[in-house]
């Protein structure tokens, strides 16, 4: 098998969800498949890279419902729609959904192999962004309360002069903790700094976070950390 993407067909059809199961295997990917959007949601190793083939009109929860869900649960899992009713409002739902395809049945195989191959590559670029993320949200719980301060006062405009007065300590201490922060969050100049910041803080929240709240609001060790959540 190729790395440890997976393809994972949602249709409850038996004959459908047997033809994705095989072209994965011809692709030489592993595949899951999951005859609800129910059993999906209840089985589904979030850890794992994938993509979604899922069918639009299911026993129970639709597809369309089922991806409406992902995006409340922050769930990123790059879907190809596949429907023997592909009307123009349905396209148009599923592509504002985020689907990468949609496929109306009877689809030819190249079609379906070649929206495959697409949507795992998107899920590697989502899941490495998810990785820097995730390190870059450590690198900030690593800083101490003071070097905080400093993070926030250079955030806010103000020089190493300006600081130093704020915090009514020496402008040596102030270079030195700005010159430690640099290094903990592995960062080489002001605007690489400001950029890191914009990406993993918290709304209207401060420039630090604690090691709690980066897990409970980012999910260090999982990209899709409310998954479990769902059921």
């Amino acid at each position: 098998m190729i790395g440890e993407q997976s393809i994972i067909v949602i249709d409850d059809d038996d004959l459908m969800r047997q033809s994705v199961a095989a072209l994965a295997a011809s692709m030489r990917f592993k595949s899951q498949a999951y005859a609800s959007a129910e059993d999906f949601l209840a089985g589904y190793d979030h850890l794992q890279g994938s993509c979604l083939v899922l069918d639009v009109r299911l026993r129970g929860m639709s597809g369309m419902e089922l991806m409406d869900a992902m995006l409340r649960e922050g769930l990123r899992v790059p879907t190809i729609v596949v429907t023997a009713f592909a009307d123009v409002p349905l396209v148009v739902s599923a592509m504002r959904s985020g689907a990468v395809a949609v496929l109306e049945k009877p689809y030819r195989a190249q079609e379906l192999w070649e929206a495959i191959r697409e949507a795992l590559a998107i899920d590697s670029r989502i899941r490495r962004n998810e990785a820097r993320l995730a390190q870059a949200r450590r690198q900030m719980t690593s800083l101490s309360p003071e070097e905080c301060r400093v993070l926030d006062l250079i955030l806010a405009g103000k020089t190493n002069k300006g600081i130093a007065r704020e915090l009514s300590i020496g402008l040596r201490t102030v270079e030195g903790r700005r010159h430690t922060l640099m290094n903990k969050l592995n960062v080489g100049s002001l605007a690489e700094l400001i950029q890191m910041v914009i990406e993993v803080r918290p709304r209207r929240g401060p420039s630090c976070l604690s090691a709690s709240d980066s897990t409970e609001r980012h999910g260090i060790n999982s990209p899709y950390p409310r998954l479990r959540d769902a059921n």
